[in-house]
Order: structure tokens, then sequence, then C-alpha cells
């Protein structure tokens, strides 16, 4: 599917901010006792945060 530069960035946004909220959420597990320090750690690593919005994106045609 073909964005415009416009639309593209608007959804780039979007996923940012999911991202902040999917970590939010992480850190209240985190601090519920749910995940542990280190789980917590991974899951907001560059490298998962990439991750997440490389999927995030994917779903919605976007990559």
């Amino acid at each position: 599917m073909i964005r415009s530069a416009e639309e593209q960035a608007r959804l780039e946004a979007e996923a940012l901010e999911a991202w902040a909220r999917h970590h939010a959420f992480v850190l209240r597990m985190q601090a519920g006792g749910l995940l542990t320090a280190e789980q917590a750690a991974a899951l907001g690593s560059e490298e998962a945060r990439r991750m997440w919005l490389r999927t995030f994106l994917g779903t919605l045609g976007s990559w």
C-alpha cells in the first residue's frame, strides 16, 4: 500500500505514542511484581522498541 509522506509520518507518530503506552504498561507490570527488573529492561530496550515498532507498522501494511 502506498501512502503519502504525511500519512506515513502520522502513522509513525501514532506508533511511537503506542510504544510509550506499551512501555508504561511494562513498567507497571514490573512495579506490580509481574516482571523482574531484567525482564522489564529487556522489554524496554532499543532492540525491543525497534521490533515492536516494525511489527506495529507492519500490521498497518506500512513496512
